[in-house]
C-alpha cells in the first residue's frame, strides 16, 4: 500500500512588486500651483507605472481638499502643521519602496518626455545617485538648476552683487551646450530623480534642515560616498521659482541663512562656520544700512524696515 503524500501547504501570495517610480510633492499654500503640477503630470505622464504621493504642510488651506477632488489616485499625508520641506520629504520617502522617487516642486510643470528621459538615463546608468532636468521660466528662460557645492566665495556674493548673479563665481554651471547629460556638484531639489539604492547607502534629507540645503547636504553626502550627479538638459520642466515662498520672502530669507549656518558647520567645521560668520556680519550690516536708507528716502514702508531689522539679528544669531 502507497504511502500518502503529506498535503501541501497552500503557498502565501508573493509581496506584491514595488510601484517602479514614487513622485512626491510637499505643499505649503500652493493650491493653484500644485493644480496645474498634477494636470502636467496627468497629461504628460512617464511610461512606467508610478505613484503620487502629496505631502501636506498647510492644513486649512484646501489644497489637499481640492487634489481629492481633481485627482483621487494621489495618495495624501496631512501634517497638523508645518513640518520643514526636508523632513515632509522624508514622509513621503519612507512611505514608499519604489526604485526611483522623484521629489517635485508643487510649482513645476512637466514637459512631455522630460520624465522618460530622466528615468531612461538613470536607469542605463547605475553609478549615478540622482539626475536633474534642464529647468526654464514660464517664459522659455533658462534657469540655473545646478550648481558647485557652496564655498565662501558663493556666501560673500550672496550678498554683495560684485558679480552676476549667474557667474562661475556664483557657483553657477553655464548653460547646457548640448542635450548630453553631464556631471554636477549639486542639483535642485525642484525636480530631483533619485535612485533608491542611493537613498539608502547616503540616508535620507538631514531634518535639521527645515528649509533650503537639504538637497544640497544630501547631494554633497553622495558624492562623498563615490556617487555621480548629473545634469539631463534633453529632459525640460518649468520652474516658476519661489512661487510658494515670494509671500514670505523676509522669513525665508532667515530659513535660508539657518540651513546657510548649519551646512558650513556640518561640512566645514568651526573654521568655516566662523568664516562664513565674518561674511554674514558684513552682508548685514550692509543690508540694514540699505534698507534704513530706503526708509528714510520713503521707498520701503517703516513696517518693513521693523521686519528686516528682526530678521536680520535673527541671521546673526544663526
Amino acid at each position: 500500500m502507497a504511502t500518502p503524500l503529506p498535503a501541501q501547504r497552500p503557498q502565501p501570495p508573493a509581496p506584491p512588486a514595488p510601484c517602479p517610480l514614487t513622485i512626491i510633492l510637499v505643499n505649503y499654500h500652493a493650491r493653484d500651483y500644485l493644480l496645474a503640477c498634477l494636470a502636467a503630470l496627468e497629461a504628460a505622464p512617464p511610461r512606467m507605472a508610478y505613484r503620487v504621493i502629496l505631502v501636506d504642510n498647510s492644513p486649512g488651506d484646501g489644497a489637499a481638499e481640492a487634489v481629492r477632488a481633481r485627482f483621487p489616485a494621489v495618495e495624501v499625508i496631512r501634517n497638523a502643521t508645518n513640518v520643514g520641506f526636508a523632513r515632509a520629504c522624508n514622509q513621503g520617502l519612507r512611505a514608499t519602496d519604489s526604485p526611483y522617487v522623484l521629489l517635485l516642486n508643487p510649482d513645476t510643470e512637466v514637459r512631455p518626455g522630460a520624465l522618460d528621459t530622466l528615468l531612461d538615463t538613470l536607469a542605463a546608468h547605475p553609478h549615478v545617485a540622482a539626475v536633474g532636468p534642464r529647468l526654464l521660466y514660464p517664459d522659455g528662460r533658462y534657469q540655473h538648476s545646478v550648481f558647485r557645492l557652496p564655498g565662501l566665495a558663493q556666501a560673500f556674493f550672496g550678498f554683495f552683487t560684485i558679480v552676476p548673479l549667474d557667474s562661475p563665481w556664483n557657483g553657477r554651471y553655464p548653460p547646457p551646450a548640448s542635450p548630453a547629460p553631464r556631471p554636477v556638484e549639486h542639483i535642485l531639489g525642484a525636480c530631483l530623480l533619485l535612485r533608491r539604492t542611493a537613498l539608502e547607502q547616503v540616508g535620507l534629507l538631514d531634518e535639521r534642515f527645515f528649509m533650503y540645503f537639504e538637497e544640497t547636504d544630501w547631494c554633497a553626502r553622495a558624492r562623498r560616498a563615490g556617487w555621480e550627479l548629473w545634469q539631463v538638459p534633453a529632459a525640460t520642466v518649468v520652474h516658476h521659482g519661489g512661487g510658494t515662498t515670494r509671500l514670505v520672502a523676509e522669513e525665508m530669507s532667515l530659513q535660508f541663512h539657518r540651513s546657510q549656518a548649519l551646512y558650513y558647520r556640518k561640512h566645514y567645521g568651526l573654521a568655516g562656520y566662523l568664516a562664513l560668520k565674518g561674511i554674514v556680519v558684513l552682508g548685514v550690516a550692509f543690508r540694514l544700512a540699505r534698507s534704513v536708507l530706503a526708509t528714510v528716502r520713503r521707498r520701503i514702508d517703516p513696517g518693513l524696515l521693523a521686519t528686516r531689522t528682526r530678521v536680520y539679528w535673527e541671521i546673526l544669531r544663526a
